[in-house]
């Protein structure tokens, strides 16, 4: 083998696409053309206390504008790991490693359809910031309807 590190396995890190569009050296032949920035907002502190059922809904209501009909498999899909996980960890008699499994399997399902940051990043949406992309937005409202201009 030759000296060196294995490929694959040296060098710094790549750095993520949003970095690379605030420096402005993001070349267009290799990132994802950049979605409509939509804002949302930030998860308050009653999700601690919801059913999977009901983070589910609002998460699909939240990723209503990227989702689209030919995802539906994947909700479906997302929808039945989740149960899966739901009656898993209610049954005592359960293994660990079988919880275990199915929360892996809910994680990449959620991740398929981009409920995730770095799935979201793949999608061009890694720029939603959740507070303070939204209060930008409300403060250029504010001034735009108080100049009148």
């Amino acid at each position: 083998m030759p000296p060196g590190p294995q490929k694959g396995k040296g060098g710094r890190p790549p750095l993520p696409t949003e970095a690379k569009r605030r420096r402005g050296t993001a070349r267009a032949d290799r990132v994802r053309p950049s979605a409509e920035l939509v804002a949302v907002p930030p998860v308050d502190a009653s999700v601690v206390e919801i059913t999977v059922e009901q983070a589910l809904e609002r998460s699909l209501l939240a990723g209503s504008h990227w989702l689209a009909e030919s995802d539906a498999l994947g909700i479906v899909l997302l929808r039945e790991a989740l149960t899966l996980y739901a009656d898993l960890k209610a049954d005592p008699k359960s293994k660990p490693s079988d919880v275990l499994a199915a929360l892996k399997q809910v994680s990449s399902e959620a991740g398929t359809l981009g409920f995730n940051p770095s799935a979201r990043s793949g999608l061009g949406l890694a720029e939603v910031k959740a507070a303070s992309k939204m209060e930008q937005l409300r403060a250029q409202r504010a001034k735009v309807a108080d100049t009148g201009t």
